[in-house]
């Protein structure tokens, strides 16, 4: 009768870790791979998006971040709770793949966060779009593709 116990604790770390990284997260939307530490590009990280999603009034406050490991080799960045957006959820997942590897995938509700450039004719005014910003600021910690 140990058999169904040892298979449950088996399966626990699995549960664990879909936990950990929740199941009901926004869509994937852009991912990129750089040679430098989890460490570097996560400070690189915070600081592009708090610099992106500063405004300078006093109307509507700027958006700072914050970074949470939420499981070994696994930080998350997000926009502090008081001042997420409603209308756009983004985060970004850092991910230590080897020694020097690190993992960058942004995770957005913006559609607009899977556009590579801000726009491709130069005569046509971009459309405002959060996830696009977040994704120029993200892009702007990783090496060229």
């Amino acid at each position: 009768m140990c058999w169904p116990a040892g298979l449950l604790l088996a399966c626990l770390p699995v549960a664990e870790s879909a936990f950990a990284y929740g199941l009901d997260q926004e869509p994937i939307a852009q991912v990129w791979v750089s040679p430098k530490s989890i460490g570097t590009i996560k400070s690189c990280i915070v600081k592009a998006l708090d610099d992106s999603r500063r405004t300078y009034s006093k109307i509507s406050p700027s958006v700072r971040h914050v970074a949470k490991i939420v499981a070994p080799n696994s930080v998350d960045i997000r926009p502090v709770k008081e001042q997420a957006l409603v209308d756009v959820n983004y985060h970004v997942r850092l991910e230590k793949i080897h020694e020097q590897i690190t993992r960058i995938a942004l995770y957005s509700s913006d559609p607009g966060a899977k556009e590579q450039s801000p726009g491709s004719d130069p005569k046509k005014k971009p459309s405002i779009s959060t996830g696009r910003d977040v994704a120029q600021a993200v892009a702007s910690c990783s090496p060229p593709r």
